[in-house]
């Protein structure tokens, strides 16, 4: 028996809160004001919010280890926060998962691959954290 069948005609369905956690076609903004975006169909394909939010970690991923790559490539101590934090955390993929996993020599030549991967993973599950929004890794 599905749970709609306690559902009156007419009657608004009870809250529920993992309405966020699916996928859909359109995003849902306060459900109380019914404020709702719908997304469109592009080439026959259904643009759902996890392929938006995918989208954005993308390009989240890409302008900061672009920045970071130019501020490490001038050779120049690390000024800020935002530099020392993202610094930390690729030295972090260097020294703690392609070295231990791979080796010293070859894990060197997999940091670019691996420290991407981990960005871009770290950034769409922190996508999840922002009400309205969902975890495009958790489907």
């Amino acid at each position: 028996m599905s749970g709609d069948a306690n559902i009156v005609p007419g009657q608004k369905p009870p809250f529920d809160a993992m309405v966020e956690a699916r996928d859909s076609d359109h995003f849902l903004f306060f459900d109380s004001l019914n404020w709702r975006l719908d997304l469109p169909v592009l080439a026959g394909i259904q643009v759902t919010k996890f392929h938006i939010l995918l989208a954005v970690a993308a390009a989240l991923t890409s302008i900061a280890l672009i920045w970071l790559g130019k501020r490490m490539r001038s050779g120049e101590p690390p000024r800020g926060v935002a530099q020392n934090f993202l610094e930390s955390l690729v030295y972090f993929v260097r020294n703690d998962i392609a070295r231990p996993a791979i080796g010293e020599h070859d894990g060197d030549k997999y940091v670019p691959f691996l420290g991407t991967t981990f960005f871009f993973i770290l950034i769409a599950n922190l996508l999840g954290m922002i009400p309205f929004l969902g975890s495009p890794t958790a489907s």
